[in-house]
């Protein structure tokens, strides 16, 4: 269960680089990240969040545990409210088929190495 907490990390440096790729010079920026809203899982989080943002000074990273994050996301995909980044695990399969997510081997052909 760590092992899947800790890849959020990875991702959001992946995400990152997908605003910063071309950019003439490194601006502050800030993600919206949304996870569910278990109480453990959020003080991971937390903490995953503030290592990120001392390694990445430029990159803010607004954190948003959402209640009820499985009714929220389709109405958000579709009204383009959606946060920058989503923790999301199950039930991926119907984003995927409406086209309102990439699989991972499909966007980080995108981040630069």
């Amino acid at each position: 269960m760590l092992k899947k907490k800790l890849m959020v990390l990875p991702m959001l440096m992946g995400i990152a680089g997908l605003f910063l790729v071309g950019q003439p010079s490194l601006s502050k920026i800030t993600l919206t990240l949304w996870t569910h809203p278990n109480p453990a899982y959020i003080a991971v989080q937390e903490h995953l969040v503030q290592a990120f943002e001392e390694e990445y000074p430029d990159i803010k990273i607004k954190y948003e545990p959402q209640p009820q994050l499985d009714e929220k996301l389709l109405p958000a995909f579709a009204a383009g409210t959606v946060a920058d980044v989503v923790e999301y695990y199950g039930g991926t399969t119907k984003f995927g088929k409406a086209g309102v997510i990439l699989s991972v081997p499909e966007w980080e052909k995108w981040v630069p190495r």
